[in-house]
């Protein structure tokens, strides 16, 4: 029996991203227009990776002539098919950091078969290499960016997201509807809720509940062509769980099974079969000294490489910071850096230079404002920031100088933000997690609205991202930092 709510949570109400609702469509319909989307989305970023190469190499080459590389459009099908092969489409589920993992991984493969195929059929002096070289280097960029644009545009138009069951609808539940609300790009739509046991809560109009009781499935219009279902394991009878993963009360080609207790990491997660049990194996990539090599050369490499750049940004903000206030250009400040160790990073200064006396007189004028200061350790309209100081913090410039704390090993591009000692309270039982790794230029906070979240939720962040580690994590937060920093979201 359907239980009709009209009530709304608003922490559950679809996002503005989430648009208009979306009209019910046959699961195998929605991801193969999924899909197709998607395959318009690469053929696009295929076909402008190599016309904007094309243009930027005729500079170079006066001798260059675009027309010749026509001949290789059929050549767009292997690309396609490698994406395919991988599970790029239509990529359901999986997290923008695989995504990109699988986008790089086989964008790069299919270069090199074709770089090795040139030499094998001697026409490699036919084309130029270089060209090839850049289109693969801003199809690396181009393919992921037009995939999260167009599913922006399917959510907006109301034409993305595959409908979706929720079995068991406890606090675990609600909390995978919340998210699947929050995240319409991941493409799950809830259209129906199956209770397994009785719920008092109100589902999230307009999703409409069912209490489990002796029900067949064929009294559920909503259950029609649907092909996916998120069952809790822990919040539906033991029998009615078994009924469900045999197929016996209802068949669906897809069941994602969500566990009560949560592993120590969620995205590197790998199933193992043994002697027809399930067993799951999890990954700590942070243990690993091979990973951490790595990590530490990725750092070093992408500060070099820069290099010229980022001494001509520091020697024109020294420049204008001097110019805006009195002071030193730099200043340290004590943090808690790996290990629990004192870690004194370097910043641009943003505050005048007697800013604790003019932090202590503003709160004893406002003390309303001391419980956001306590909160967060932060004010929106902080008195002790300079003119120049709001600009390098909109777009975290005041950070640049901890380049020199990475440089030195004490800190890494990416990583949880240095925290002072009186914030390792926050922590609780999180902070070996914290001190377990250096702390970063930039981390998952910053890529998820920085101030704007509460300080659990930065916590919060922080675990995922030592529990979740990988290098592609840490370019996936490298590439949205750029976005972060240039809209200045969160920042003050």
């Amino acid at each position: 029996m359907a239980i009709d709510r009209n009530s709304r949570q608003e922490e559950m109400t679809p996002s503005v991203e989430n648009g208009a609702q979306v009209r019910l469509r046959p699961a195998s319909l929605s991801r193969l227009w999924m899909g197709l989307l998607l395959l318009i989305s690469d053929t696009l970023s295929l076909l402008m990776a190599v016309s904007l190469a094309l243009f930027i190499w005729s500079f170079v080459r006066a001798d260059l002539e675009p027309v010749r590389y026509f001949g290789l459009l059929p050549i767009l099908l292997v690309f396609v098919l490698a994406y395919a092969l991988v599970g790029l489409y239509p990529a359901v589920g999986i997290s923008p950091i695989e995504e990109l993992r699988r986008l790089t991984i086989s964008t790069t493969a299919v270069f090199l078969l074709l770089g090795t195929l040139s030499f094998y059929m001697r026409n490699v002096e036919q084309y130029s290499r270089a060209a090839f070289g850049i289109s693969w280097l801003i199809l690396l960029v181009l393919a992921p960016l037009n995939r999260k644009i167009i599913r922006s545009l399917g959510v907006s138009g109301a034409i993305w997201g595959e409908p979706v069951a929720i079995i068991g609808y406890g606090d675990r539940g609600s909390q995978i509807i919340k998210f699947l609300y929050q995240n319409p790009k991941l493409g799950f739509r809830p259209v129906v809720i199956i209770d397994g046991f009785t719920s008092a809560k109100a589902p999230p109009a307009p999703v409409p509940l069912y209490q489990r009781g002796n029900l067949d499935p064929n009294q559920i219009p909503e259950l029609s062509g649907i092909d996916t279902a998120f069952l809790l394991s822990s919040e539906v009878p033991k029998e009615f769980l078994s009924n469900i993963i045999e197929g016996r009360w209802h068949n669906f080609h897809h069941l994602i099974m969500v566990a009560d207790e949560q592993a120590s990491g969620s995205v590197w997660v790998y199933p193992h079969d043994i002697g027809g049990l399930l067993g799951l194996e999890v990954r700590q990539n942070l243990y690993s000294s091979f990973q951490q090599s790595i990590k530490r050369l990725v750092d070093l490499s992408l500060v070099v490489l820069f290099s010229p750049f980022l001494a001509t940004l520091f020697g024109v903000l020294s420049i204008f910071i001097r110019l805006d206030s009195p002071g030193p250009v730099l200043y340290r400040h004590k943090r808690v850096g790996q290990g629990g160790k004192d870690l004194y990073v370097w910043k641009f200064r943003s505050m005048v230079c007697n800013a604790d006396d003019v932090l202590e007189h503003h709160l004893e004028a406002n003390p309303h404002l001391r419980k956001e200061w306590n909160t967060s350790q932060k004010l929106k309209n902080d008195p002790r920031i300079t003119r120049m100081g709001k600009w390098l913090r909109r777009f975290s410039l005041d950070e640049l100088p901890q380049l020199i704390n990475i440089l030195k090993g004490e800190m890494s591009l990416v990583g949880p933000r240095p925290i002072v000692e009186e914030e390792i309270k926050y922590y609780r039982n999180r902070y070996h997690l914290y001190s377990w790794v250096k702390p970063g230029l930039t981390g998952m906070w910053q890529v998820s609205g920085r101030n704007d979240t509460s300080y659990e939720m930065r916590v919060l962040l922080d675990e995922y991202y030592v529990r979740n580690w990988s290098i592609w994590m840490d370019i996936y937060i490298l590439a949205k930092t750029i976005y972060a920093v240039l809209s200045g979201k969160g920042a003050y």
